[in-house]
């Protein structure tokens, strides 16, 4: 299948009854094709990475039986679930540019995902938030075990550089360049300018009085970095101007934001069966979130404040010439979830 006739496969819009955006469905239900679609990638990433390692084992069939293990984990850590929307971001932003060689996006799709599922691994040990359980199945360390889990996570890091140089075109030396500031963002985010520095803020939010300076601080690393690159490396691929990779940053960030804004929200107001988890909890482990800090209704004007803020991203974007009415449904399916 053509790249082109395949981009227009993986977006084409249900003929079902679209349930509402407020529904935890609805992404699933607009982007289920894709989902499915990333799911195999990685899978296959995986696997591919596995197979030359069996071959070199046939004779060690012991040590071939314990790295099996080891590549199991890892399947377990990044195919356990989970809505994929960092890569779904990439592909929207890549249609939004008017580009329909989706294949290209394949090494950003593949980076993203798994540094965000070695982040997951990360979050989840003892040492760190100590969870048991991950979209409700045993996460890595309880599914296999704690050192296991460590490198897992170590592999799935640096797997995910592997991925997007792999991946990713190399054709002209714009290729080239593009590629080289998507594999320093990707560093950026990995490291001091993303999830370690957000992890660690929180980690040690105990020590210093509540701030929005310093809780800002927290998801925009945390969290947000990683969406950030999700979301400004395709335009930097697409050789997309410095205005429109600004715009894309920005938008990035207020949705990243409006994101947890909501979610606390949510927190104190939705039942557990709606929610699917437990309400409440953030309070009873007296997290710092955004309700902590601001109350319900500051946050709830924070959270139209920051609707605001990513509308006016998106119309600069459209004036630059960038179709964004997907982006702007995702950011009202953000806002309105759960209501």
């Amino acid at each position: 299948m053509h790249d082109t006739l395949h981009m227009t496969h993986l977006l084409e819009t249900p003929t079902s009854q679209a349930p509402p955006l407020s529904s935890a469905a609805w992404l699933k239900w607009r982007y289920g094709r894709l989902q499915e679609h990333i799911n195999q990638w990685l899978e296959e990433a995986l696997d591919t990475a596995w197979h030359p390692q069996a071959e070199a084992l046939k004779s060690l069939p012991e040590l071939a039986t314990s790295l099996k293990r080891l590549w199991q984990a890892s399947r377990h850590a990044t195919l356990l679930g989970g809505k994929r929307i960092r890569p779904l971001l990439s592909v929207l932003v890549w249609q939004a540019l008017s580009r329909h060689d989706v294949e290209t996006l394949k090494g950003l799709c593949l980076s993203s995902e798994f540094m965000h599922a070695q982040s997951l691994v990360f979050d989840d040990l003892p040492c760190m938030d100590d969870d048991d359980l991950r979209r409700g199945k045993p996460t890595t360390h309880k599914a296999f075990d704690e050192a296991t889990a460590v490198l897992v996570g170590d592999a799935l890091a640096s797997f995910a550089f592997e991925c997007v140089v792999k991946y990713s075109p190399q054709n002209t030396l714009a290729d080239l360049e593009a590629l080289l500031e998507v594999t320093q963002r990707l560093g950026s985010v990995g490291s001091f300018g993303g999830l370690v520095n957000g992890q660690y803020a929180d980690m040690w939010s105990h020590e210093s009085p509540a701030s929005l300076e310093q809780l800002r601080y927290i998801h925009a690393n945390k969290t947000g970095a990683l969406l950030r690159y999700a979301i400004v490396a395709p335009a930097v691929l697409a050789g997309a101007s410095s205005h429109v990779q600004t715009s894309l940053s920005t938008w990035a960030d207020v949705i990243g934001q409006l994101f947890q804004a909501t979610d606390d929200v949510l927190d104190v107001t939705a039942t557990s069966q709606d929610l699917g988890k437990t309400a409440g909890k953030d309070a009873d482990q007296n997290k710092l979130t955004y309700i902590s800090v601001l109350g319900l209704e500051g946050t709830q004007a924070e959270v139209h404040r920051l609707h605001e803020a990513g509308s006016q991203a998106l119309e600069r974007l459209r004036q630059s010439g960038l179709a964004v009415e997907a982006l702007a449904e995702i950011q009202a399916f953000i806002l309105h979830r759960g209501h």
